[in-house]
């Protein structure tokens, strides 16, 4: 999902929506802006927030850019080691090329590993690069430059941090978000790792995620057979969805269920 050059006048049509949904004439209203309906379609393409019958409503990328739009990134505050320095140095990557790719670097940092989808779900929103797709960002831009740095392994789509994490209870890697009726995670990473989910239940649920996050979403049953090809269980296709992946699924941020059956994620990609 793109997260474009943000004005001013684009964070006051966000916050004109932080109490709630509103029509366009209220978000005019409450932002002073006169050209708020435009800017909310663009906000709207780039995932920041979504029409609904009654108006627009910030969706999670949003209300995580709100949090603090001029701020640097939660996670950026990790400085460093000197090896890592020299080997973004000797990249010779833009500034916020480099920037992004040590976001994605502190977020392994903090939590040990993470697959691929986890990574785009957590950091792209927040670092876009001009990008519209989180996939390609990964892929033209994040993937080597991220593989150079000392102490990163992956294999396939699954990175490491040498290290092992930092993970303390106080922390997530990312700021939180959400609502008062939903838990405030900031990432699929920080809600997977913060639900009671056994190692079977992560790996069917990631699996689904990745599924997911295709243009258009997936049904119950698209997602159904990707979470139990992905294991190893005695239980049905159905039962193991029903309570080994569906209770964490309908939980992580992002993913939402349709009236038309079908599930989508509106966390950092756009349709």
């Amino acid at each position: 999902m793109s997260t474009p050059t943000v004005t001013d006048d684009d964070i006051a049509v966000l916050r004109a929506l932080s109490d709630g949904l509103a029509d366009p004439d209220t978000v005019t209203e409450r932002a002073g802006v006169d050209d708020a309906p435009i800017r909310l379609d663009a906000l709207a393409e780039a995932g920041l927030v979504r029409p609904t019958a009654d108006g627009y409503a910030l969706t999670d990328s949003g209300e995580r850019l709100l949090a603090s739009p001029d701020d640097p990134p939660a996670d950026s505050h990790l400085d460093a080691p000197p090896d890592v320095t020299a080997a973004l140095d000797r990249l010779g990557l833009r500034p916020d090329h480099e920037d992004a790719v040590l976001a994605v670097y502190a977020f392994l940092s903090h939590w040990g590993e993470a697959t691929r989808a986890e990574a785009v779900d957590a950091v792209f929103s927040e670092h876009p690069l001009g990008y519209v797709d989180g996939d390609d960002w990964w892929d033209e831009t994040i993937r080597d430059a991220l593989a150079a740095l000392p102490g990163i392994e992956h294999d396939g789509d699954r990175w490491r941090h040498a290290g092992g994490g930092i993970v303390d209870e106080t922390g997530d890697g990312r700021r939180p978000f959400g609502s008062a009726d939903r838990e405030r995670f900031g990432s699929v990473k920080h809600a997977l790792e913060s639900l009671d989910v056994d190692s079977r239940q992560r790996t069917a649920v990631v699996a689904a995620f990745e599924l997911l996050r295709s243009p258009g979403g997936a049904t119950t049953a698209e997602l159904r057979e990707r979470a139990h090809d992905a294991v190893s269980v005695e239980a049905s296709a159905g039962t193991w969805w029903r309570d080994g992946v569906e209770p964490v699924f309908e939980r992580l941020p992002g993913v939402e269920r349709g009236g038309d059956r079908r599930w989508r994620y509106v966390g950092d990609r756009s349709d």
